[in-house]
């Protein structure tokens, strides 16, 4: 339990905010594409779009959803 409270901790210091899901949330995740079947991402896409939040990623999957990407690639190759 404590390294939980340590990973809010570092959220907060960081100045993230958390963002729970909502039913919104997941009513969007259920109607989206078939692009990406991971559901995870597919939840994060769903919250992007819902809220207005761009995305940090690599995978180009998302530019099919029309959500706001900030690359993620950190150097990496292509």
């Amino acid at each position: 339990m404590s390294g939980s409270l340590q990973l809010v901790g570092v959220i907060e210091e960081e100045g993230f905010t958390l963002l729970s899901i909502t039913p919104m949330h997941a009513e969007n995740a259920a109607v989206l594409p078939p692009h990406h079947r991971d559901p995870f991402d597919r939840m994060l896409i769903a919250q992007a779009a819902c809220e207005r939040l761009r995305i940090a990623t690599v995978d180009a999957r998302f530019e099919d959803y029309g959500v706001e990407l900030v690359s993620a690639n950190l150097g990496r190759a292509p």
